[in-house]
């Protein structure tokens, strides 16, 4: 699956196609606005407030702003698993732009379209025989792509995959919630999960699911990519200032990134 972009490169390439304005359910932030200094920003397109929103002029996508501050990053429930231990202070010293949803199957066909993207892996999803190039399912999110795949996007976007910490911090906000939306155990109104749908739903369904930044589909409808490779123990020793994740000749050998 392909995470929502984040922190914004500056640059980037882009293509001669037209993205197509996209309408997302309004999802207010829940955390009190603060001014962030544009020095601050770590995507170069100037500071904000928190959950102010901006749209790519290249794949259509709504941004929004996640102020710098500090968070508690790592499992807080009692079904954390123990790569999410142990959870500690993080601070983000820079604020970022992150995009608010998925990306969608007609924003990644924008970038196959300009030759900077491969195809995904399968056209198909769990219960679609034709999905990423049928038109009922362009508002839908991507599957079937690598972390090279999401990496690519995001350049040719003009943005880059957000870390964990910065993806983490975009979810949770500062007030120690274990959801996006806060403590309370999720319902079907919060997230496609547990297989209630036993498919993907269109990115932004859950307006009641949002961050306490606004942004959308942070849990649940399909795994998302980081920047980070992945590390089993890392979290044991990670810093608490940006943190970002292991060295790639280290995460090699466990053979996966994250």
């Amino acid at each position: 699956a392909l995470s929502a972009c984040g922190g914004g490169g500056g640059g980037g390439g882009g293509s001669d196609a037209e993205p197509t304005a996209r309408s997302f359910p309004t999802a207010a932030p829940t955390v009190t606005p603060l001014p962030v200094a544009a020095t601050q920003d770590a995507g170069g397109g100037g500071g904000g407030t928190a959950g102010q929103a901006q749209t790519s002029p290249i794949d259509g996508m709504v941004q929004i702003y996640v102020p710098a501050g500090s968070f508690r990053m790592g499992g807080l429930d009692e079904g954390g698993a123990p790569d999410e231990e142990p959870d500690r202070q993080v601070t983000m010293s820079r604020g970022y732009w992150i995009d608010k949803v998925e990306v969608t199957n007609a924003m990644y066909m924008l970038c196959v379209n300009a030759g900077a993207c491969n195809p995904p892996r399968t056209f198909s999803s769990a219960s679609r025989p034709m999905y990423f190039n049928d038109t009922q399912f362009a508002n839908y999110p991507v599957i079937g792509v690598t972390w090279d795949d999401a990496s690519d996007y995001c350049a040719w976007a003009g943005r880059r995959l957000p870390s964990e910490a910065e993806w983490e911090y975009a979810a949770r906000g500062t007030d120690y919630r274990i959801y996006p939306w806060g403590s309370d155990n999720p319902t079907a109104q919060h997230a496609n999960y547990n297989f209630q749908v036993r498919d993907t739903m269109p990115v932004g369904s859950y307006p009641l699911g949002a961050s306490p930044f606004g942004a959308l589909d942070m849990a649940g409808n399909v795994w998302e990519w980081v920047q980070d490779y992945y590390g089993q123990d890392f979290y044991a020793i990670a810093g608490n200032v940006d943190p970002i994740g292991p060295l790639a000749a280290v995460s090699a050998l466990h053979g996966e990134r994250r």
